[in-house]
């Protein structure tokens, strides 16, 4: 078709590579089988370009988590767009020092997301409107002024203001927190949750807590030294300030988060978030996670499966306490711990 006009060829050549070029099929650094919506645009960024763009950042002190890189050519020369998140935009471009003049070219973009974040920040602010006190008045503040004028400083404020915030009914996590999905590791995925507390859940977890020191104890890596808690804990145990909630996601989370902690904070408390069975699920998370070991030597043998049974059989009993209100003792405790000892050195 494109034969029997001139203009209809034009468009073809313009399109005939993408259109015949390889599907990529997953995630990774910008290449033939792999994409990155953190690394946008139609020319192919390498990973020592992205690290040469991560040097001139550190130096001009722009931190990556809210930013994504776009590299273009201009009269044959690369020039690399950081596209900053924030409501602010700006129709000049900031050029940052590559270092070398003329042989690279660095501008930071603004306004990246802008009419998203528009929208948060009107919501934060009506927010802030039926906040309970002071502090989380200010929490908000900082994240409106964050995502407003893309400032991470003001980011860091909101966790230093948030970690203050003790047992609140309603709690709130906003920003660009995780990094799971940047091949370079450094650039964050966005995330917003509203999670309510659950009281009566957490009344049951504060036992835990208030036990802590004795399940230490338990732990098979527990001895005589450090006061019977082994070679591998503190001396002095400051349990944080837990908070069972359930949430309300305005993102589809990547990897669900049954527990987070806010990042580049040194933390006081800690939250943990929830769909429907939290505790489950954090159970199983964690058993799961102790006996990593045996999904992954073993993963395709009949002793896997043994090992598996075995692990699930650890949450369930776990469970069951739980559900059942029974407070943690080492009466309790002790057959679990001995049966994941006993685990653990079949491997």
């Amino acid at each position: 078709m494109a034969r029997i006009s001139q203009e209809a060829t034009s468009l073809l050549d313009k399109i005939i590579d993408a259109l015949l070029a390889e599907t990529p099929n997953s995630l990774g650094f910008p290449g033939p089988g792999t994409q990155s919506a953190y690394y946008p645009g139609p020319e192919t960024i390498t990973k020592d370009e992205i690290t040469a763009i991560a040097e001139i950042m550190e130096k001009n002190s722009i931190e990556p988590e809210n930013t994504r890189l776009r590299k273009s050519v201009d009269e044959g020369a690369p020039v690399f767009h950081i596209l900053q998140a924030s409501v602010e935009n700006s129709s000049a471009p900031t050029e940052l020092d590559g270092g070398d003049p003329g042989l690279i070219t660095v501008r930071v973009v603004p306004g990246d997301h802008a009419a998203e974040l528009s929208r948060v920040c009107a919501a934060l602010g009506e927010a802030a409107k039926y906040a309970s006190n002071d502090t989380q008045v200010t929490v908000l503040n900082e994240y409106i002024q964050s995502f407003t004028t893309g400032s991470t400083e003001a980011y860091r404020r909101s966790q230093k203001a948030w970690v203050t915030d003790l047992s609140p009914s309603v709690e709130s996590v906003f920003g660009f927190v995780e990094l799971y999905w940047d091949p370079y590791g450094v650039r964050a995925e966005w995330e917003g949750i509203v999670p309510i507390s659950d009281p009566d859940e957490t009344r049951k977890l504060a036992g835990l807590v208030n036990d802590s020191a004795k399940v230490i104890s338990l732990l098979p890596w527990a001895s005589e030294e450090n006061d019977g808690k082994g070679p591998f804990e503190a001396s002095l145990f400051r349990a944080p300030d837990f908070t069972i909630v359930h949430g309300e996601f305005s993102f589809p989370p990547s990897p669900l988060p049954c527990s987070t902690e806010r990042p580049r904070v040194l933390l006081q408390r800690a939250l943990s978030v929830s769909v429907m069975c939290l505790f489950q699920s954090l159970w199983r998370l964690s058993c799961l996670g102790w006996c990593q070991r045996a999904f992954w030597t073993t993963a395709n043998t009949d002793s896997a499966r043994v090992l598996r049974e075995r692990c699930l059989g650890w949450c369930q009993s776990a469970e069951r306490m739980y559900v059942s209100g029974l407070s943690i003792t080492e009466d309790c405790l002790e057959p679990l711990f001995q049966q994941r000892r006993s685990l653990l050195t079949t491997l």
